[in-house]
Formats: structure tokens, C-alpha cells, sequence
């Protein structure tokens, strides 16, 4: 969350400016810069996006589950209900 902050104003303020003030030390904002996406993050994402998809069509996270199982997507009702509730579906 202060990473992304960061990245944001990289232009407006020095790097090291922004991290003094928001407690983060440098080499931990590298660190969030260059890494790569993990892989659960990216499974998230596409799980986010298909549950949104889903979600459509009137369908309620124990729906969405078994649509996203059949379709060979491997989740849990209680993965898809904390996605829809970070996303706010209702």
C-alpha cells in the first residue's frame, strides 16, 4: 500500500523523502518495486476477475464456486466469498 503510494508521486518527491515520512525503509520500497508478481497474487487477480464475470448472472458464492470448479479453476466457497467481499459484491 505505501509502495504503490510511492510509485504514485515518484516524480513529485524524492524517493527517499516519501519513505522517511511514511516509515518504510528504501531498500523495502526496491524491494516491493522490482519483485515480481507472486503467484498467488496473479491467481487472485484471475479468480477476481472470473468471479466478477460470474457474478453477472446472479449468482451467490456457493454458485460461483461450483462454476469456477467445473470450469477447472480450483477454489473454495470461502475464497470466492472474501473475493466479493474485498470487491464489495453483494
Amino acid at each position: 500500500m505505501k509502495c504503490a503510494l510511492i510509485l504514485d508521486h515518484v516524480g513529485q518527491y524524492s524517493i527517499s523523502l516519501m519513505c522517511e515520512v511514511l516509515g518504510v525503509h528504501r531498500s523495502g520500497f526496491c524491494r516491493c518495486r522490482y519483485a515480481p508478481e507472486s503467484k498467488r497474487e496473479a491467481r487472485k487477480e484471475q479468480v477476481t476477475s472470473l468471479v466478477k464475470d460470474t457474478f453477472e448472472a446472479d449468482y451467490g458464492a456457493p454458485r460461483i464456486a461450483q462454476e469456477l470448479n467445473a470450469l477447472g479453476h480450483k477454489c473454495s466457497v470461502n475464497f470466492i466469498v472474501k473475493i466479493m467481499q474485498e470487491q464489495g459484491i453483494e
